[in-house]
């Protein structure tokens, strides 16, 4: 009836008014991902959400349809203050390769899904571990991811001149963990719209099972966050010197050649937990946690800032040693228990991949079997 109405409005009858047709509903999808933990599952969207004030990349499962549609390469140049591209003209970053597709609508699926709260490190940003959380999403999670002002890529990059410019910003070091605060948002807003009929997140987000999990500093917020609060069912910090009491599965996720978050205190740390684990990845460093290593700030660090009289050289020299540990093309420090080169980044990768995605499985939803032995020539596996 609708169809023949819409055609006689075509026609010019007087007095009718076009009525569009209804969209066809979305069917309900369930999510298989593969056997393989590192390998990634459906089709991932992409939003940023802004709440109270803070500033979210939030990751999510969307209908496999949409497999083929191009994804949006995530842009970062918004991470650089005036103060910083106002020097050093012309100065930007590379995008972030990514397959997740903006805007896209949620996956429809027979039951809600398990949230994962994300907390970048010192120098980083919201999206610096792109990559890991889409395939999380892809997975069957959603994850959040906040920004956290005072230890941000932006905040760094002004302290890195003598004097500092414009915007340096070490409030995110020290005292209170400013992290935690962010963190908390994002909860609010995950517990808020998993209840909103008129969100995406209705129907999709399991606001009742939670995890958190955290690179470098973020690590340790994750970890005196999650450790603490009965929210979180599930906790892990990657390449981060932490440690918890926490009375929840835990684990603790690293890279044998780090010089920035010592191996040997994430051993140390699993004396304290009733349930945890240790997993090293063997000659791997810092970043491949993160997709920094893609920026190839190093690189871009030679050519803008090395030898410039108003730059402040220790400090360069520190945030180059962490942004280029573990990255291809760079030598690990001098440790006795490491190669003369990094493990390739797509084989590190491939390890944090799977442990992060088995963890969560087995912790929030009872999936697969516990993490007690590795499974890769290139990891180790400690258990209490």
């Amino acid at each position: 009836m609708r169809v023949r109405f819409a055609l006689v409005c075509l026609l010019g009858v007087a007095g009718c008014t076009f009525v569009p047709p209804e969209p066809e509903p979305l069917p309900v999808e369930a999510i298989n991902p593969p056997a393989d933990h590192s390998e990634p599952g459906v089709p991932v969207g992409i939003r940023t959400v802004t709440f109270e004030g803070e500033t979210f990349e939030v990751w999510y499962p969307t209908h496999d349809v949409l497999g083929a549609a191009a994804g949006a390469d995530l842009t970062l140049d918004e991470f650089i203050p005036a103060s910083v591209s106002d020097l050093l003209e012309g100065l930007s970053l590379p995008p972030l390769d990514s397959d997740a597709v903006r805007e896209a609508p949620p996956r429809v699926v027979p039951g809600a899904r398990p949230v994962l709260l994300f907390s970048h490190g010192f120098g980083g940003f919201r999206t610096q571990s792109a990559s890991l959380c889409a395939h999380l999403a892809s997975r069957g999670y959603i994850v959040v991811s906040p920004d956290h002002p005072g230890r941000m890529l932006g905040d760094v990059l002004p302290c890195l001149f003598d004097p500092p410019l414009p915007g340096c910003d070490f409030s995110g070091l020290g005292g209170d963990d400013v992290a935690v605060d962010d963190l908390l948002a994002a909860r609010r807003w995950v517990q808020q719209e998993a209840r909103n009929p008129e969100s995406f997140l209705f129907g999709l987000a399991d606001a009742e099972t939670m995890g958190i999990f955290g690179h470098s500093a973020g690590g340790g917020s994750a970890m005196e966050l999650g450790g603490l609060d009965p929210t979180f069912s599930a906790v892990m910090a990657m390449a981060a010197g932490a440690s918890t009491d926490a009375d929840k599965p835990t684990a603790l996720l690293g890279g044998q050649c780090d010089a920035f978050a010592d191996p040997a205190s994430m051993t140390d740390a699993l004396g304290a937990l009733t349930d945890g684990v240790w997993i090293n990845v063997l000659d791997s460093g810092h970043m491949p946690f993160s997709d920094i290593c893609a920026l190839d700030l190093g690189g871009m660090a030679d050519e803008l800032l090395v030898g410039r009289e108003d730059v402040d050289e220790t400090f360069l020299a520190q945030m180059l040693g962490l942004v280029t540990s573990g990255c291809p093309g760079y030598l690990p420090a001098e440790e006795p228990a490491c190669s003369a080169e990094y493990l390739p980044l797509a084989d590190s990768q491939r390890i944090i991949r799977h442990y992060v995605t088995r963890f969560f499985d087995h912790s929030l939803r009872s999936l697969g079997d516990p993490i007690l032995e590795s499974v890769f020539d290139d990891a180790e596996v400690t258990v209490p």
